[in-house]
């Protein structure tokens, strides 16, 4: 496991996901397997960006983009489209392009898609303000979550 995070702001504290503060600001420890995890605002199911933790070290690209196309932890899979719509967003939508033009893992990327199409939805200022990226190539966004 990758990520934490709350549903419908379930949890709060770092305390309700079984986190320690540390010494260092925004770092939390997890006691139950040594592990040390930073708060981050993650995706937007309907009811703004859920509290979520993310395990250090923080994954590369390569490794969100393996959690988003393979894993079954729902936290895993809904974390790694955040950061990597935060962080890689015209990377990640090339990368859904190629997916679908050789028609890899329909299943899957039709699951990517659906939470795309909630960001795009409840996100539009989010997106307009700050994600430049991802408004810049908002008709391409469209096209991927069929709209």
């Amino acid at each position: 496991m990758y990520f934490m995070m709350s549903r419908r702001f379930n949890k709060t504290k770092p305390s309700d996901f079984g986190l320690i503060e540390t010494m260092n600001k925004g770092i939390f420890y997890r006691d139950s397997d040594n592990s040390y995890w930073e708060k981050i605002q993650l995706i937007d199911l309907g009811w703004g960006r859920e509290v979520g933790f993310f395990k250090l070290p923080k994954l590369n690209y390569d490794n969100l983009i393996e959690l988003v196309m393979h894993s079954d932890i729902e936290d895993d899979f809904f974390g790694s489209i955040s950061i990597l719509l935060d962080e890689y967003p015209r990377e990640f939508l090339a990368l859904l392009e190629r997916q679908f033009l050789q028609n890899i893992n329909q299943k899957r990327l039709r699951n990517i898609t659906d939470i795309l199409s909630t960001q795009l939805i409840f996100n539009s200022e989010y997106i307009k303000n700050q994600s430049p990226d991802i408004n810049i190539d908002l008709d391409r966004w469209k096209k991927i979550v069929g709209e």
